[in-house]
């Protein structure tokens, strides 16, 4: 957020004058301030729910949803931490019935403007890719590429060390964190771009 808003920063420029940003800085602030890592307060997972999310149980995704419905979406983001994997990498909902070419156009894009923007992002290293058979359509990343037609990814980061690229100290730190999110903007930025070359 601090380089989105940076006025001296001429590619947040670009990106705000080009597109319509929305930032949903923590989906799950009840479930969070009880200290819970996957659930909200009503101990639902609410990267489970996002293909039916019922509005009572899980309103934070419904309430998503619903303004996603109302302004379209040429491209989402949903930002994790992997407690196992010590890599930061992108998952692609790559087994949906509307992953199509332009999305993996868009796809290649996006993680190759990444990996050039920062090389604490890599692509060696993730999980195994889903399948048609093991397609989960509740997590976020699927549900919504399928319900409005657009790129989406997961972006993963460590909860502990980076293998690839070690530091002293506690391991991924906040700092790389924040240069993460910095970097995305550059990342998404491709991915716009290739999305307008598409038509």
């Amino acid at each position: 957020m601090n380089r989105l808003l940076d006025d001296g920063d001429g590619l947040a420029r670009r990106l705000r004058a080009s597109a319509t940003l929305h930032v949903v800085p923590l989906m799950n602030p009840d479930g969070s301030h009880r200290g819970y890592i996957r659930t909200n307060a009503s101990g639902v997972d609410l990267n489970r729910v996002w293909d039916e999310p019922p509005p009572s149980r899980a309103p934070e995704v419904h309430a998503t949803l619903e303004a996603m419905a109302q302004t379209g979406v040429a491209l989402a983001l949903d930002v994790h931490g992997d407690s196992d994997l010590p890599h930061s990498f992108a998952v692609l909902p790559q087994a949906v019935p509307a992953w199509d070419e332009a999305m993996a156009t868009i796809g290649r894009s996006f993680c190759d403007g990444y990996e050039r923007a920062n090389p604490d992002f890599q692509q060696e290293h993730g999980y195994p890719p889903e399948t048609a058979d093991t397609v989960r359509m509740g997590i976020c990343k699927n549900a919504v590429a399928e319900r409005f037609g657009c790129f989406t990814a997961t972006i993963e980061m460590p909860f502990k060390h980076d293998a690839d690229v070690r530091e002293e100290g506690p391991g991924w730190s906040p700092i790389r964190c924040r240069h993460m999110g910095a970097s995305a903007l550059d990342a998404i930025d491709g991915a716009l771009r290739t999305l307008a070359d598409l038509g």
